[in-house]
């Protein structure tokens, strides 16, 4: 038998055959039923219309990867004003050739929230690395005590066994 026909016996028929749910399979009403839902599900599923929101990241993700054309008004502007595609800006050509990138900022929060956002939690990190370590010096020094009154005690009843 050579390794490209499949045993009979052989795990890969067998996970072949776990996919295979004809309705013929079905006695029961309730399962035909289910496994109908799930079809229709898997079709809407399908054919589902994009949300606005991807609409519009599409658009701006296609729009933003498109060079300006040369039909463009403020591209006939640079050009009159001795631009030249693929040359730098400026008056000595030694400007940046790619056009800034624009930062979409999805979100209601004004300009210098997130930054704000990120001071806060720094703060609050560096409060809570600051908890610790004093109850980490609380506890030394609280179980330094308990040892301390343990040998007290012990010294104690010592010293009364003796009398």
């Amino acid at each position: 038998m050579s390794d490209s026909e499949d045993d009979y016996m052989s795990f890969k028929v067998l996970v072949d055959c776990q996919d295979d749910v004809r309705p013929s399979l079905l006695f029961n009403k309730r399962e035909k039923r289910q496994l109908e839902m799930y079809k229709k599900k898997q079709e809407s599923v399908s054919k589902r219309q994009k949300s606005l929101g991807e609409i519009e990241r599409e658009n701006r993700d296609r729009g933003l990867n498109t060079a300006i054309s040369s039909e463009n008004k403020g591209f006939k502007l640079l050009e009159k004003m001795g631009f030249k595609p693929g040359e730098s800006i400026g008056k000595s050509k030694s400007g940046i050739k790619e056009p800034i990138d624009i930062v979409y900022k999805q979100g209601t929060s004004g300009m210098g929230r997130e930054s704000h956002l990120k001071e806060v939690v720094a703060q609050k990190q560096q409060q809570r690395i600051k908890n610790m370590r004093h109850h980490e010096v609380q506890y030394r020094l609280a179980n330094k005590e308990r040892k301390n009154l343990a040998q007290i005690r012990r010294d104690f009843f010592q010293s009364t066994k003796s009398l």
